[in-house]
């Protein structure tokens, strides 16, 4: 056995390929709502292309929302409607960013 560490994803295969996202800064601006979902949408296209699968991973490294102090429900739902596009592809492990964190102590 060599000392090469090996990831796993949950259903103990390998993992293939690692796609790694960034700095999405989804906003809390209900005009941008339609520039996020043709975004999201282009990016579950290449992923449907380059065939992600099961034994991929997307790893979000933070920032995936723009300011944590205030969202709107449209804001929530866009996260979470991206989230789920994400999931029907690969398991997807998330690192928060300075943005998730409030920026105020608001207790």
């Amino acid at each position: 056995m060599n000392n090469k560490e090996v990831l796993l994803v949950p259903n103990k295969s390998k993992v293939n390929r690692i796609i790694h996202l960034s700095d999405i800064h989804i906003s809390n601006d209900i005009n941008k709502k339609v520039i996020y979902e043709k975004v999201f949408k282009n990016l579950f296209d290449i992923m449907k292309k380059k065939k992600i699968t099961t034994n991929d991973l997307v790893v979000i490294t933070g920032d995936i929302i723009d300011q944590a102090d205030f969202l709107t429900p449209e804001c929530i739902k866009l996260t979470k409607d991206f989230f789920i596009g994400l999931t029907d592809f690969c398991d997807v492990c998330f690192i928060l960013g300075n943005h998730e964190q409030p920026r105020y102590d608001i207790t």
